[in-house]
This record gives C-alpha cells, structure tokens and sequence, in this order.
C-alpha cells in the first residue's frame, strides 16, 4: 500500500481541487451515473464525501472509541486510489463504512456491480447460533449430504468463525454484535455477502458436522442464485417468493389469539387489523403478537396498532442529534471553554419525546406478549419500547435489531449511494438500545431444532407466559368502547 509521503500530500491537495469539478462550491451533487472505472478525483471525492458527512452528523461515535476516524480516512485515500474498477472500489468504500459498525449507516454499491453477473451463492441456507453457522436449507438433489440442522464449520480449510471475522464482517454495517453475525452468515449474495456467497460460479468447499457428529466435506458450486431465477434450482423446504403477508392470525390453545405483524411499512395494517383481527380480541382471554420478522417502516403504523390496546399516554424513545454553530466553535478555537464542547465535535441538541397519545377508540386490554428476535427492527424496535412500561405487556425471544435512526441519504460517484444515521434513539430515561438491542423479558435461546422449524420455543414459551398472566374472563375487557 503507498504511503502518504509529501509528494502523496501534494496529489491529495491537486485531487481535492479537482474534486470541484464533480460538485458546486455549494455542495450540490452532480447526478451519479454509472461508470466502469473512476477516476482518481472521483475515487477521492466519494471516499472525502462519506468521511466528512460521518464526521459532521454521525450520532455514535462514542460506540466505536477506538476509531481515529480522521487517521482512518488518511489510511483508505492510497486504498482507494488503487482500486482498478468501481467494483472494487465500493468494496473499498463498504469496508470503510463498515468500521462505524451502525446498522443506519453504509454504502451502498451500484446496481451494475451486482447481482449473478458478479456474486452468487451455494445452494445452501444458514443461520447462525452466536458465532456458528447451522444449515436451515439446501438443493434437494444433495439433501442426503448435507442435513437440515448441520453445522458448517470450516469454508475452504478456514474454521467458519476466522471465515467470517475474514471475509464478510469487514463489509457489513451493523449495530449490534448479535445482529452482526447473523448478518455475515445469511448475508445479502447479490453483493457477495454471507457464508454461501461468493464470486460468481466459483467453487466452494463446506466442511458439514451432523447432528450425529459426523463432519463430510461437501463441494458446491456458487450458482444458486442465477438457477433459481431459471426456475433450476429446488430447496429442500419451499423459500419465499416475495414478503411475508403484512398481517397473519389464527386461535391457540385456551382461547389465545396469535397475530403476527410482519410489517409497518404499509399503514393498511391498521384497517386491516381493526377488521379483521379486532373483533376477534373481543372474544380472547389474551394475545400474541409476532414482530419476529417486522423490520420496522413507520412508527405511526406501529403506533396504530398499540391503540387498540392502549388507554393512557406513553412515553417512548427520547432522540438527539449533534449540534453545530460556526461562531461558538471559533470562539472554542480561541480559548473560551464555554464553547468546548462545539470545537470537539460533542455539542448535541434534543428533540421532543416520542410520544403515544391513545385515541377515544374501543381498547383491549388483555395480556399481551411480544415475541421479538434479531429481526425485529427500527419502528419495530419503536413498538417495543412504548410497550416496554406496561405490565400487560410482556417480550419474548430474542434481542432486537438494535439499530434505529434517522439517516441522511446522498449519492457517490460512480452510481452507488450512502447514508450516515444522524439522529440517536434512547429509552425514555436516556439508556442506549441502538448498538445493542432491546431485550427480552423473557429470554429464549435458539436451536438448531428451531432454526430448522421442528420446534418454535420462542411461540411456546409466549403461550406459556400468557397462560400465566390470565385472570378468569369471559371475554376481553373493553374500554371507551361506543354504543
């Protein structure tokens, strides 16, 4: 890798003037169009861009104290100016996100860089169990070899953990460590990431241990993604041909009433949920509702669902960003302490709570418990927290996400896009959830059975609790209920 000696310093200087000609002096982008390879002043604008926005609006920085950010931008220009293509250079750019470890923050590369031209995957599914990775599917035509609940525990001769701590945690922006790993084993194969994924019809060798113990090595080759859209490819259990339905119930034991909500991107879910699920709750002696796989949209979807069974105000996540005022930084600049904070880049200013304010409609004020897991993100997160101080409220799972946020959008060169998180979500009373995820009540471990889906321990455990919190009833208590 070049150093930067003087002569480097003097390019960098000849570089950011020519920067200027890729954007106004006012800061306003040109349009980002695709192009093959960059050059060294578009290399360098994108890469300055990321750093100085981060360093501007990113909201937690104190959540990595061991990044330099300034010396780590120093460190990528020579990596990024000898990148040969845009492909490689926003895998470049990803890796420098990526060390901010926030799940609102990243870079996203073009749409021309990606995809089966340059990535693909094994026929193979995982997910992870801390830091292992469990098979959950595969190509029915090596179902026999490779058995649904086996561990993968090498890639290539390289134990799976040093894999991914290698290979794919590097280029993966995440909050939370939990989160983290789950994300390096599923991965997102269009941009080559995961334990399956890889350069496209390329080899790969897994080294599989049984449920028996038994350990095979089994070769595969990395097409699965370009067989399945040919219609070519068979899993062994049937994959989903798009989202999830938004809203999904049915009765359990006892009189329970199971609802999952997989989404609160669509406000729908509202009507949907007072026609459908409402007069339902009328009739139950408590509820279990599944945001396991809800990875948020609006928090004013989410809070119209807690307005069936909500009757007071609730306070949820209190919200600051960082603050900046020119004139009180230069007065730092000068020695007057009483602006310190604005010279060090630590000046913040606090929004308004957020707050639920429950409508005059009918409320159902039955138990409830919460099933959450990894998966359960952003408004999700949103719905947890605003339930988190009622007692008829009760999560169950796993930890969450743990990545909320308000993030700036802008484009790169070159045809990819970013953003940076610049607003911080807390508990009411100020305690952090980004980074680390909120969690359970009631904590549920994961199995390779559950993975699998013989077993769903999170489920019956939530039945299990509920039944606990049912008092004798008829049928749900109804408040403001009109005639």
């Amino acid at each position: 890798m070049r150093m930067l000696t003087a002569s480097w310093l003097r390019r960098l200087l000849l570089l950011g003037l020519s920067c200027l000609s890729v954007s106004s002096l006012h800061g306003q982008q040109a349009p980002s169009q695709y192009k093959e390879s960059l050059s060294d002043s578009e290399k360098m604008y994108g890469l300055a861009l990321f750093w100085k926005e981060a360093s501007y609006n990113f909201a937690f920085f104190d959540q990595v104290p061991q990044l330099d950010w300034d010396a780590t931008f120093a460190e990528y220009v020579p990596k990024v100016l000898e990148t040969k293509s845009t492909k490689e250079y926003y895998r470049v750019l990803m890796r420098f996100a990526a060390l901010l470890k926030d799940g609102h923050t990243g870079v996203y590369p073009p749409p021309e860089t990606t995809g089966t031209a340059h990535y693909d995957k094994a026929p193979v599914g995982a997910k992870s169990i801390g830091h292992r990775a469990i098979i959950v599917n595969v190509d029915k035509k090596i179902a026999d070899d490779v058995p649904l609940g086996s561990e993968i525990v090498a890639v290539d001769g390289v134990a799976t953990e040093d894999y991914l701590k290698t290979k794919m945690i590097p280029y993966i922006s995440c909050s939370a460590e939990h989160a983290l790993w789950e994300a390096a084993v599923v991965g997102h194969s269009p941009w080559g990431l995961g334990i399956a994924a890889g350069e496209a019809n390329s080899e790969v060798t897994f080294t599989i241990r049984t449920s028996e113990g038994q350990e095979r090595n089994v070769r595969m080759l990395r097409d699965a993604d370009k067989r399945a859209a040919a219609g070519q490819l068979e899993m062994l259990l049937p994959e989903s041909k798009g989202p999830k339905p938004i809203i999904e119930h049915r009765w359990l034991e006892e009189g329970l009433l199971y609802v999952a909500l997989n989404s609160f991107n669509q406000p729908e879910i509202v009507d949907r949920f007072r026609q459908e699920v409402a007069p339902l709750i009328a009739e139950t002696k408590g509820v279990v509702i599944d945001i396991r796989n809800n990875g948020g949209g609006s928090t004013e979807t989410s809070n119209g669902i807690l307005d069936f069974f909500v009757d007071q105000p609730l306070k949820g996540s209190a919200w600051r960003t960082r603050e900046h005022v020119s004139a009180y930084k230069a007065w730092a600049s000068f020695g007057d302490s009483k602006y310190a904070k604005y010279l060090k880049g630590d000046a913040w200013r606090t929004g308004e709570y957020h707050e639920f304010k429950p409508s005059a409609a009918r409320k159902f004020l039955v138990p409830v418990v919460v099933l959450i897991s990894c998966y359960t993100g952003s408004a999700a997160e949103d719905f947890v927290i605003f339930a988190d101080g009622l007692d008829r409220f009760v999560t169950v799972g796993e930890p969450t996400w743990g990545s909320t946020g308000q993030p700036q959008k802008f484009d790169l060169p070159g045809g990819g896009r970013a953003r940076i998180c610049t607003k911080r979500d807390t508990y009411p009373d100020g305690r952090d959830f980004v980074g680390y995820g909120i969690k359970p009540k009631v904590p549920v471990e994961r199995t390779p059975e559950s993975l699998i889906g013989k077993k769903d321990p999170v489920l019956e455990k939530g039945v299990e609790v509920l039944k606990d919190r049912v008092r004798p009833r008829t049928i749900g208590t109804l408040r403001n209920c009109p005639p």
